[in-house]
């Protein structure tokens, strides 16, 4: 057993990831099982190579496109990052997120710890333009996402509102409902510098007043919000730039399914199933108890796909696909955090940027920002 403490602390962790990984192939094979190994290896082979590598440029495109947009908002506050920085920043964050229960959340610490170990910025100020990234990232996933669930129930309402399928088409309008009503709340927050989320802690805090950990839960929420409000502040254009941008990323998460349909098994899909797939996979990703969601996520989406007419195999052969490259950012994520090794966890890693070499302590814990869409499916 290694004496030192912090390693001693970490040989948990690490085994209890490596467990759920191993669960997670165990259930895949499972499905695939039920599904039909044959029929599915045939599938996969029937996909071809451009279809495989055209969704492996799609799993890395939206990493990009976040990073543009931090960079767009650091640049707002004069953070000269470079961009690369931010690029690798985002792909461990996303690393996180796949192999964590968390599909919306989890990775945001990890990318205020890291660029502030590389460029020296107090985590502070990092984390308010990580904050608002996440902001801005969940007001134009939740307008996308509202609008395509209305696309979906308008498509499919006859056989969502019938039959056994009726608890489906009731749950998606209350999520609209829902989501629609956080959309404003979030857009209102961020014009007028609301801080619903310290809000809506104190009414919690006032159930236990006893608990120190809803108190200082309150106090880092207020503060994380004053970050955003701060920063979206200091120039409002900017902010709707990345708002924009972050829009492009909901657009390949979007297109994804069609792309692989068409050039791996020759079939177009329709608006109304594409605005499907999107919906019934992001909100089946707030179900993830296993990385990548393995289980509940491939489950839930071969019956959207027989819904729509789809073969099962090509359906899952689709669902390894991605499970492959998600594999595949979870192995960067590594890599990048494995070439910083000791150096960056012993806090002695030189500077990139024009800040002091070493950056406060404390970055923030995963309850101080805001959840997010999914891009595993």
């Amino acid at each position: 057993m290694p004496s030192d403490p912090k390693i001693r602390r970490r040989i948990p962790n690490a085994v209890k990831v490596t467990a759920a990984v191993v669960l997670s192939a165990v259930i895949l094979l499972l499905i695939v099982y039920w599904v039909g190994f044959r029929e599915t290896m045939q599938a996969l082979e029937n996909v071809g190579p451009v279809a495989f590598l055209v969704l492996g440029v799609l799993a890395f495109l939206p990493l990009a496109v976040q990073a543009i947009a931090w960079w767009v908002l650091n640049d707002t506050v004069d953070h000269r990052i470079p961009f690369f920085t931010l690029y690798e920043a985002t792909t461990m964050g996303m690393a996180v997120n796949i192999l964590t229960p968390s599909s919306y959340l989890g990775g945001e610490p990890v990318k205020v710890y890291y660029v502030g170990k590389r460029t020296g910025l107090p985590y502070p100020e990092v984390a308010g333009t990580v904050v608002l990234a996440k902001w801005l990232e969940a007001l134009s996933f939740l307008l996308v996402f509202t609008g395509a669930a209305g696309v979906s129930i308008y498509a499919y309402g006859t056989s969502l509102f019938a039959g056994d399928n009726l608890p489906l088409g009731l749950a998606l309008l209350g999520l609209i409902a829902v989501l629609g009503g956080s959309c404003a709340i979030l857009a209102l927050a961020l014009w007028r510098g609301w801080r619903p989320l310290t809000v809506i802690v104190g009414w919690i805090a006032r159930l236990r007043p006893a608990s120190r950990f809803l108190r200082n839960l309150r106090v880092k929420a207020g503060t994380m919000e004053a970050q955003v409000t701060r920063v979206f502040n200091e120039n409002p254009k900017r902010s709707t730039s990345a708002f924009t941008i972050f829009l492009a990323e909901h657009f390949v998460l979007f297109i994804r399914p069609w792309v692989f349909f068409i050039l791996g098994v020759g079939l177009g899909l329709d608006f109304g199933a594409l605005c499907l797939i999107f919906v019934m996979s992001q909100a089946l990703s707030a179900l993830q108890f296993t990385p990548s969601g393995a289980g509940t996520l491939d489950v839930g989406m071969l019956a959207v796909f027989a819904q729509i007419g789809l073969l099962k195999p090509d359906c899952m052969a689709f669902l390894l696909c991605i499970r492959f490259w998600d594999a595949v950012v979870v192995g960067c994520g590594a890599l990048i955090a494995a070439r910083i090794g000791s150096k960056l966890l012993s806090g002695v890693v030189p500077a990139e940027g024009d800040g002091e070499e070493e950056a406060p302590a404390s970055p923030p814990g995963p309850q101080d920002v805001p959840p997010g869409p999914n891009t595993n499916a």
